[in-house]
């Protein structure tokens, strides 16, 4: 009886080391296109990112001109005044936008010219 039982118990755990060893094996071989896509992923969504961030910023900014022309708050008597609070306005808004994508940009190109870097970095996030 307690021979029958090693001999059950052997067999299990060469069946779990087998186990083992194939889960090891196979994350060797995918750990590599896991990250190539992982780095896919954040260059992707980075780049949306910043793609709608420009897209809202310049809806408002679209938006502030029609607004301004429609309800006539400049002096038609000074044509100066409308074109100089576009612009400045205009150079705010494009502020607030460099500044809501900065991150999505430098993100987007971390992973498009340094992926190890970026590897790196991911991982030390996930750590802390």
């Amino acid at each position: 009886m307690n021979e029958e039982l090693q001999n059950k118990l052997i067999d299990y755990l060469n069946t779990i080391e087998g186990g083992i060893e194939k889960a090891v094996d196979f994350t060797a071989e995918q750990t590599p296109q896991v990250i190539e896509e992982l780095i896919q992923y954040t260059l992707v969504i980075s780049c949306v990112k910043a793609g709608v961030g420009c897209l809202v910023m310049t809806a408002i900014l679209g938006l502030f001109i029609t607004s301004c022309v429609k309800r006539e708050q400049w002096h038609p008597q000074d044509p100066v005044f409308l074109p100089v609070c576009v612009g400045v306005i205009g150079a705010g808004l494009l502020l607030l936008t460099f500044c809501a994508t900065l991150s999505p940009i430098q993100v987007a190109l971390k992973c498009w010219l340094a992926p190890r870097v970026f590897i790196l970095e991911y991982i030390c996030d996930l750590v802390n």
